[in-house]
Protein backbone atom coordinates (compact mmCIF):
# COMPACT_ATOMS: atom_id res chain seq x y z
CA UNK A 1 0.00 0.00 0.00
CA UNK A 2 1.43 3.19 -1.25
CA UNK A 3 2.10 5.85 1.62
CA UNK A 4 0.46 9.15 1.99
CA UNK A 5 3.13 12.22 1.40
CA UNK A 6 3.64 13.82 5.13
CA UNK A 7 2.02 17.55 5.08
CA UNK A 8 5.48 18.72 4.75
CA UNK A 9 6.26 17.03 2.08
CA UNK A 10 2.63 18.26 0.27
CA UNK A 11 3.63 21.64 0.80
CA UNK A 12 7.16 20.96 -0.40
CA UNK A 13 5.52 19.42 -3.79
CA UNK A 14 3.07 22.69 -3.42
CA UNK A 15 5.54 25.32 -3.53
CA UNK A 16 8.37 24.07 -5.82
CA UNK A 17 4.93 23.94 -8.39
CA UNK A 18 4.14 27.19 -7.67
CA UNK A 19 7.89 28.51 -7.68
CA UNK A 20 8.54 27.21 -11.16
CA UNK A 21 5.33 28.65 -12.84
CA UNK A 22 6.36 32.12 -10.85
CA UNK A 23 10.21 31.62 -11.88
CA UNK A 24 8.93 31.77 -15.73
CA UNK A 25 6.59 34.60 -15.22
CA UNK A 26 9.96 36.25 -13.95
CA UNK A 27 11.92 35.13 -16.95
CA UNK A 28 10.16 36.77 -19.49
CA UNK A 29 9.01 39.68 -17.32
CA UNK A 30 13.21 40.22 -17.12
CA UNK A 31 13.75 39.20 -20.78
CA UNK A 32 11.25 42.17 -21.97
CA UNK A 33 11.87 44.95 -19.77
CA UNK A 34 15.35 43.97 -19.05
CA UNK A 35 14.90 44.52 -15.39
CA UNK A 36 18.55 44.37 -13.76
CA UNK A 37 17.41 42.75 -10.79
CA UNK A 38 15.02 40.39 -12.29
CA UNK A 39 17.84 38.11 -13.89
CA UNK A 40 19.70 37.13 -10.93
CA UNK A 41 16.14 36.66 -8.54
CA UNK A 42 15.36 34.32 -11.33
CA UNK A 43 18.79 32.71 -11.79
CA UNK A 44 18.65 31.87 -8.03
CA UNK A 45 14.81 30.69 -7.90
CA UNK A 46 15.89 28.56 -10.81
CA UNK A 47 18.56 26.84 -8.55
CA UNK A 48 16.09 26.48 -5.60
CA UNK A 49 13.50 24.75 -7.81
CA UNK A 50 16.42 22.26 -9.16
CA UNK A 51 17.57 21.98 -5.80
CA UNK A 52 13.94 20.76 -4.43
CA UNK A 53 13.65 18.13 -7.36
CA UNK A 54 17.07 16.69 -6.46
CA UNK A 55 16.21 16.72 -2.80
CA UNK A 56 12.89 14.75 -3.71
CA UNK A 57 15.09 12.03 -5.84
CA UNK A 58 17.62 12.10 -3.04
CA UNK A 59 15.22 10.73 -0.98
CA UNK A 60 13.28 8.29 -3.46
CA UNK A 61 16.45 6.67 -4.19
CA UNK A 62 18.01 6.72 -0.59
CA UNK A 63 14.16 4.63 0.38
CA UNK A 64 14.86 2.26 -2.81
CA UNK A 65 18.31 1.61 -1.48
CA UNK A 66 17.20 0.95 2.11
CA UNK A 67 14.55 -1.57 0.63
CA UNK A 68 16.80 -3.67 -1.24
CA UNK A 69 19.39 -3.78 1.70
CA UNK A 70 16.25 -5.01 3.53
CA UNK A 71 15.85 -7.69 1.25
CA UNK A 72 19.56 -8.60 0.76
CA UNK A 73 20.35 -8.75 4.25
CA UNK A 74 17.36 -11.00 4.78
CA UNK A 75 18.44 -13.09 1.76
CA UNK A 76 21.66 -13.66 3.99
CA UNK A 77 20.35 -14.57 7.02
CA UNK A 78 18.61 -17.31 5.19
CA UNK A 79 21.23 -18.29 3.64
CA UNK A 80 23.00 -18.75 6.64
CA UNK A 81 20.59 -20.17 7.98
CA UNK A 82 20.17 -22.87 5.24
CA UNK A 83 23.46 -23.58 5.08
CA UNK A 84 23.27 -25.50 8.15
CA UNK A 85 20.87 -27.27 6.49
CA UNK A 86 22.20 -31.21 4.88
CA UNK A 87 20.10 -30.33 2.10
CA UNK A 88 20.52 -26.52 1.73
CA UNK A 89 19.98 -24.59 -1.89
CA UNK A 90 19.67 -21.19 -2.99
CA UNK A 91 16.31 -20.09 -4.73
CA UNK A 92 17.12 -17.88 -7.87
CA UNK A 93 15.42 -15.01 -5.92
CA UNK A 94 17.72 -15.57 -3.21
CA UNK A 95 20.56 -15.36 -6.04
CA UNK A 96 19.35 -12.55 -7.51
CA UNK A 97 19.30 -10.68 -3.92
CA UNK A 98 22.98 -11.50 -3.53
CA UNK A 99 24.20 -10.52 -6.93
CA UNK A 100 22.04 -7.34 -6.81
CA UNK A 101 23.53 -6.52 -3.38
CA UNK A 102 27.25 -7.25 -5.02
CA UNK A 103 26.54 -4.68 -7.46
Amino acid sequence: MPSHPSVTQTRLNRITTCLAATVETMDILSNTFKTPFLQPISTTTHSLVTLMQTVNQNKSDCAMLLEQTDEVLNAIIAIHIKSEEATASLTPSMLDHVADFAK
